[in-house]
């Protein structure tokens, strides 16, 4: 019950309606994605885990790691 009070609650219940109306739209890309983070956490080891993965899955495939940046100043790109 908690929930329903919750402002986060509603923000992704609010969101995820807009993806089952489709006002918002999913793409899918051509290559395997794998998303590893949390908005809130830090100190949760996504930067190891991050580290892992790279190193088992270089043999396989071209790697990239796209961060929108520690405590970054500027805005957009």
């Amino acid at each position: 019950m908690l929930n329903f009070i919750n402002p986060y609650y509603w923000a992704i219940k609010i969101r995820n309606s807009f993806y089952d109306k489709e006002i918002f739209k999913s793409y899918k890309l051509p290559v395997p994605v794998i998303s590893v983070g949390n908005i809130s956490v830090g100190g949760s080891g996504k930067t190891s885990l991050i580290r892992y993965l790279c190193e088992k899955f270089s043999h396989q495939f071209n790697i990239a790691v796209i961060s929108r940046g520690y405590k970054r100043k500027s805005k957009g790109l």
